[in-house]
């Protein structure tokens, strides 16, 4: 008998039912999904709810960025209510750049960059920095699935570092046009390949990080210790010439050294195209300065005692607990790699003094420290009976907190 050749969409269609059979590429997806359409659920039903108060309509960079918008687009309903707060400044850097006199030389350039990319094929800056959020969150969910699975070896454990993830009452930021997603992915993407020893990718992916936000260079600890520290060291193997040490240095070095170094081109094109630098801008337009990283804490317990402090400080302090005691809870758990990018990465976010409102944004900064999440699913997976509530209450204070998000009130 003649055999039959098979269709010619059997190969593609084979890759796909290979990948979907991948537990690391599946879980994330269906994970993301549900949240992605939940969260856009929420934001529309929100927006009619109301009532959507925006005391900035007439501020000049939110004016801005409406120029950046589609508003007569059939998909306003959904975009619409992830027009607020930062994601104005990353409109209007998108379509018109920084300026000296704005304060917007804050943001780092990448985020506003990819948005203005994606614009000319969707038609709207807003819809483009979804997008761009959206998929960076699914590549993230992959990444950390992969990292789980490398560090813990449970598919259990992976599948409830995610559930955690997500679940957590400021995860919906992983969605909105802001860069949470695009620099998590990043960084997350780094460590994965700096493990895997692909030292030119990591150093692009740090890269890239640094250009999302420049406290990505911290990276620059977790891959330095891969690359020099964590055996088998190369420049300690016998046998090898010293011209072979140096050839295997090179890719070493611009892996760790790509995030600080692209943190320092940055400010420089600041500095000699007359834009001025960060922390002028930080102090002039944001009233924010620099100060030790125990200041906030004192001062906002001060704060809570005296009666002062505002809902916004007292969350603040509790988001910077439960950071702190899933970090020290994870000495024992997470590689150091983690913790040499966990605990500069808090040192960095409390040397932030925002004089208006202590600790401000520290809710929205948990999610920066995502292998913390990896700590919690190992106690899950021991204690099974500690995930339903962690997710029905996680799920009920996000759902508040969109809302009150799409309503114009400050979150984190």
């Amino acid at each position: 008998m003649q055999n039959v050749a098979s269709p010619a969409v059997s190969a593609p269609t084979n890759i796909f039912a290979r990948w979907w059979n991948d537990a690391s590429i599946r879980i994330p997806i269906l994970v993301f999904v549900a949240a992605r359409i939940l969260t856009l659920v929420i934001a529309a039903a929100a927006l009619r709810i109301g009532p959507v108060h925006n005391a900035f309509a007439n501020d000049p960079i939110f004016v801005a960025s409406l120029r950046a918008r589609q508003l007569d687009s059939p998909l306003n309903f959904l975009i619409e209510p992830w027009h607020r707060w930062d994601t104005g400044w990353y409109l209007k850097l998108a379509v018109q750049g920084y300026n000296s006199d704005d304060g917007s030389v804050i943001f780092a350039p990448l985020y506003p960059g990819l948005m203005d990319i994606v614009d000319n094929v969707v038609g709207d800056t807003l819809l483009a920095g979804l997008i761009i959020s959206s998929v960076a969150c699914l590549f993230f969910l992959i990444v950390l699935y992969k990292l789980v699975m490398l560090d813990v070896g449970r598919d259990a454990v992976a599948r409830n570092t995610l559930f955690a993830l997500i679940t957590f009452p400021t995860a919906f930021y992983l969605m909105a046009a802001y860069t949470e997603s695009t620099f998590m992915v990043f960084v997350a993407g780094a460590l994965l390949t700096s493990r895997y020893r692909r030292w030119v990718l990591a150093g692009l992916l740090s890269a890239c990080a640094a250009l999302t936000r420049a406290q990505g260079w911290v990276l620059f600890f977790p891959i330095g210790w891969l690359a020099f520290v964590e055996g088998p060291r190369f420049w300690q193997a016998q046998g090898i010439s010293w011209k072979q040490k140096i050839w295997q240095s090179i890719p070493r070095l611009f892996a760790v050294g790509m995030g600080p170094f692209m943190v320092l081109v940055f400010f420089g094109i600041l500095a000699f195209s007359g834009l001025g630098n960060i922390a002028d801008a930080y102090s002039k337009y944001w009233a924010l300065i620099v100060r030790p990283p125990w200041s906030p804490v004192i001062d906002v317990i001060g704060k809570m005692v005296a009666g002062t402090a505002s809902f916004t400080e007292i969350s603040g302090f509790v988001a910077l607990v439960f950071i702190v005691v899933l970090m020290l809870a994870s000495i024992r758990t997470l590689p150091i790699v983690y913790h040499l990018y966990m605990w500069p990465t808090l040192v960095l976010i409390l040397l932030r003094y925002y004089t208006p409102t202590l600790l401000n944004g520290t809710m929205r900064y948990v999610l920066d420290f995502f292998p913390i999440f990896i700590t919690v699913a190992i106690a899950f997976v021991r204690y099974p009976r500690l995930r339903p509530p962690w997710i029905v209450i996680g799920v009920t204070i996000q759902i508040i907190m969109l809302y009150l998000f799409v309503c114009w009130q400050w979150i984190a």
